[in-house]
């Protein structure tokens, strides 16, 4: 789960927490995201541990309902870099067909593969929603 909240300072308070169930409990942290530029409001930079350069964090699309991809990229060196993609949901459960299609052509246009997302079980999270 991620909650973000506006802060004074116009950053966003970043909180993701995730259930381990082996546990029986839940794990947080904190971090903070802000927009480089005001003209492109969808590309934020987060980091969660201070003194750390921010990573990049662009909102693809969203319904502000439903969902919102986001699409990250950091260079590792000159020949390769790591990128990740997530479909953020507001709530657990499949999104419905037509819309997942919906996002696949569009990440297939900007050259991401869906093929390699790995979906998150939350069948069993405990219910905070």
């Amino acid at each position: 789960m991620a909650e973000y909240s506006l802060k004074r300072d116009g950053s966003v308070k970043v909180k993701n927490t995730s259930y381990r169930e082996m546990l029986g409990g839940y794990n947080s942290i904190v971090g903070q995201a802000q927009v480089f530029d005001p003209r492109e409001p969808a590309k934020l930079g987060v980091r969660f541990f201070p003194g750390t350069p921010l990573g990049n964090y662009w909102v693809l699309e969203t319904d502000y309902y439903q969902y919102s991809v986001v699409w990250s990229c950091r260079q590792l060196d000159r020949f390769f870099n790591s990128q990740n993609c997530w479909i953020l949901k507001r709530r657990p459960g499949p999104l419905p067909a037509p819309v997942l299609k919906r996002i696949y052509s569009m990440l297939n246009f900007y050259g991401i593969n869906p093929d390699f997302f790995i979906v998150s079980d939350q069948t069993r999270c405990p219910g905070r929603y």
